[in-house]
């Protein structure tokens, strides 16, 4: 039982002594960890940076466009508004008898 036992345990070490990384690599592999995430937090911040640029372009040109397209309106080739004519004279009828019911 003592042997069954002590062979566990020792099977158990060889397979915890073995999974583990050695010190060297641990290291390399949390640098490389840490340069990854560097390099994630670079890439998003400059694609935010990206966007934020556009964004401020887009809404710098739309600004320009509309004041050019206002300006322009104003100075389009138009008519003149005509003057309001005079009111028109009154005639008289031509028959200035009196007028008389048709039924009495």
């Amino acid at each position: 039982m003592r042997n069954f036992l002590f062979i566990k345990f020792g099977i158990l070490f060889l397979l915890v002594s073995s999974c583990t990384p050695d010190q060297g690599d641990r290291q390399a592999m949390i640098k490389a960890e840490a340069q990854r995430k560097i390099n994630e937090f670079k890439t998003n911040k400059l694609k935010t940076c990206y966007e934020e640029i556009e964004r401020l372009a887009t809404l710098e040109v739309d600004s320009m466009l509309i004041e050019k397209s206002r300006l322009e309106k104003n100075q389009l080739d138009k008519p003149a508004i005509p003057n309001k004519p005079s009111a028109p004279e009154l005639k008289k009828p031509f028959d200035d008898s009196e007028v008389k019911p048709i039924i009495e």
